[in-house]
């Protein structure tokens, strides 16, 4: 037989004209209307061939099942026969459809090994799934789409989430009737010195919780809202109650074992989604920002669906969409995802009545940000970033904030109290592990005492301070009293001290220099300090002893998070975002929950650089001269 290059071309060209590119018919009213995929039967290796019919979601009431699943990094590569049927019921199990007419659209991997999996041998099966049933190359219908998400996976009359083939004794994982026997081997050998980490059961399990799945934004809603959830992996299926509550015990055996024996931990992001279904069945609702900031370490292949995925699920939403209002923020695939960001920041302040409190989830300097992102906007596509938790001090500079937007730069207008300036650093030597790093600390700033503001001047004051900086001056809280600070302070071996002298104005003098420590050094080491044996064994310790031992470590370890300490060139001290630097300026927010870092630019502009805590201006501490305000532009 003689090969002919021109006859292979030919040949590819006639299954180029065989193989046409499937078409969308436009949705009439696509705010209501949806196409629901019908997968036609089929045997073993068969093509898979489909339908796509047109219904209206709220008149004509479809029979489907709604797809979850991951849609994967690959190329949409598999070629799938389609065709539109625009007036079939989705109750009708044969088709009328010639496949002469047939069409193809290209789909990854994942999607096409789903669609075998859910095929049945004798019947169409309905669903609907996002990546066929929306035309994806229309930005007004995925804008419309995507709006009705929410009632797209209520209506369902159940979700299916596809977790992928089988793969590393899946199985085990998924099998109903081994889950509790696997559980039972699981805490019988947890004690065992000689546990295996790389036996098959716990290869099973970590892997099966590493699947990508779990980590998908889009999940969150889809299951959430969902009347029931039935989880395949491969040839094994199980309904979602019996998965979560065996996760969760998995869960509860892990955190049981000391962190070196444990062979796997369950992941937040595993745990979290099965908590949110809980709570949004329960009725109970969650509002835009905390959904936003819980959900921020999960993945989007889109980063605008990190909030279009989510709008949905949360009070906002959900009261402006029953008001027929739309969504808090309306779907718009033509916003760019910073313009998105910034429109969040600006909903939150403006409509939300949040004043500044979305600010304190932007990231601080350390961590990379979205380039070209307003400095004053979160970004949330980063992984989570867990703040220093609402703090029990409030700063009240006897007004609302003042909130004032431009655009085209996008800038926020904020009216400010000036209130000094980071200057020079130089590091401390790092905390010893012994009480004695502690001690050092405090005497450091007791010698400087004289650069401090004149209300930390006096040795007492000036152990106070610092003391109350360490935690914020907050437990579970509760801004501690005297006798607590002592008593938790005792327990170091450092000196008592006296009450501190009440602050009545924020006049400081000039001078003095900036040096930073690192608190999060100290936060690390502070179990050590709890566990130095001979102090240890020099205070008799009860249960109410080790409850306030842990209340005053996570005091300092929540105030400590992400932060170091300062001192300002006027002898300002707290606590500021890692990342602050040279130049960078202490200010008071009208209006606002706590003091701010900003750095200024050449063209007289600033850059927000994170919330701080500086002590001797919180709880209507300060009472400001009118001529130290001013108005800043934020970029």
């Amino acid at each position: 037989m003689i090969k002919s290059p021109r006859l292979g071309r030919a040949v590819r060209f006639l299954l180029r004209r065989h193989h046409r590119s499937f078409a969308y018919s436009p949705l009439l009213n696509p705010t209501t209307e949806i196409r629901i995929l019908e997968l036609l039967p089929g045997i073993n290796t068969e093509p898979i061939r489909c339908n796509l019919i047109h219904t209206d979601l709220f008149s004509q009431h479809p029979s489907y099942e709604a797809l979850s699943y991951t849609w994967g990094t690959e190329r949409p590569s598999f070629s799938l026969s389609i065709n539109t049927c625009t007036n079939r019921s989705t109750t009708s199990t044969t088709s009328s459809v010639s496949q002469d007419a047939a069409s193809f659209i290209n789909i990854r991997p994942s999607l096409l090994a789903a669609l075998y999996r859910l095929r049945t041998p004798s019947s169409s099966r309905f669903l609907w799934i996002d990546a066929l049933c929306i035309d994806q190359s229309s930005i007004p219908e995925r804008n419309a789409q995507v709006t009705l998400m929410l009632q797209i996976c209520q209506t369902a009359s159940r979700v299916i989430v596809w977790l992928g083939p089988a793969a590393h004794s899946s199985h085990l994982a998924m099998d109903p009737s081994g889950i509790m026997e696997n559980m039972h081997a699981l805490t019988s050998e947890m004690w065992d010195a000689e546990l295996d980490h790389n036996s098959q059961r716990w290869e099973a399990f970590r892997e099966f919780v590493a699947r990508p799945w779990w980590r998908r934004t889009w999940v969150i809603q889809e299951v959430a809202v969902a009347r029931e959830v039935m989880v395949i992996c491969g040839a094994e299926e199980i309904k979602w109650e019996i998965l979560a509550r065996n996760l969760a015990e998995l869960m509860v055996v892990m955190d049981s074992l000391e962190p070196e024996k444990a062979p796997m931990r369950v992941d937040d992001d595993v745990s979290g989604v099965a908590a949110f279904r809980t709570q949004y069945q329960d009725g109970q609702r969650t509002g835009l920002v905390e959904v936003l900031n819980r959900f921020r370490g999960w993945e989007a292949t889109d980063h605008r669906d990190k909030v279009f995925g989510l709008l949905g699920i949360t009070s906002e939403g959900e009261e402006q969409s029953a008001s027929g209002h739309g969504e808090p923020i309306a779907v718009d695939y033509n916003l760019s995802t910073n313009n998105l960001y910034e429109a969040v920041a600006r909903f939150c302040m403006r409509e939300m009545n949040l004043g500044f409190k979305i600010m304190g989830l932007v990231d601080p300097p350390s961590k990379k940000r979205r380039k070209g992102l307003a400095s004053w906007a979160p970004d949330w596509t980063g992984s989570i970033y867990q703040p220093s938790g609402e703090p029990y001090y409030r700063l009240s500079t006897g007004a609302e904030p003042q909130v004032k937007f431009l655009s085209n730069p996008p800038r926020l207008i904020v009216q400010v109290y000036l209130l000094g300036e980071i200057g020079s650093m130089e590091r401390w030597p790092p905390f010893r592990t012994s009480k004695a790093g502690l001690q050092a600390v405090e005497e450091l700033f007791v010698n400087m005492r004289e650069s401090l503001c004149f209300f930390y001047t006096h040795e007492k004051s000036c152990r106070a301070a610092y003391r109350r900086t360490l935690i914020a001056d907050t437990i579970d809280n509760t801004r501690p009293s005297i006798e607590d600070l002592e008593r938790y302070f005792a327990w170091f071996g450092l000196p008592d001290y006296e009450p501190e002298k009440q602050v009545e104005t924020l006049d400081a003098p000039q001078g003095g220099e900036v040096k930073e420590i690192t608190a999060e050094e100290f936060s690390r080491l502070l179990p050590e300090f709890l566990a130095d044996g001979a102090h240890r064994r020099a205070i008799h310790r009860d249960r109410t002893r080790e409850e306030e031992d842990r209340r005053f470590f996570q005091a300092i370890a929540t105030a400590g998070r992400g932060r170091d300490l300062f001192l300002s060139r006027n002898g300002f001290m707290g606590m500021a975002v890692k990342g602050f630097r040279d130049g960078d300026r202490l200010c008071l927010p009208v209006g606002g929950d706590a003091p701010w870092l900003v750095r200024p630019s050449r063209s007289g502009t600033y850059t927000f650089v994170g919330e701080c805590y500086v002590h001797g201006t919180m709880d209507e501490e300060a009472t400001m001269p009118v001529d130290s305000l001013s108005e800043l532009f934020l970029v």
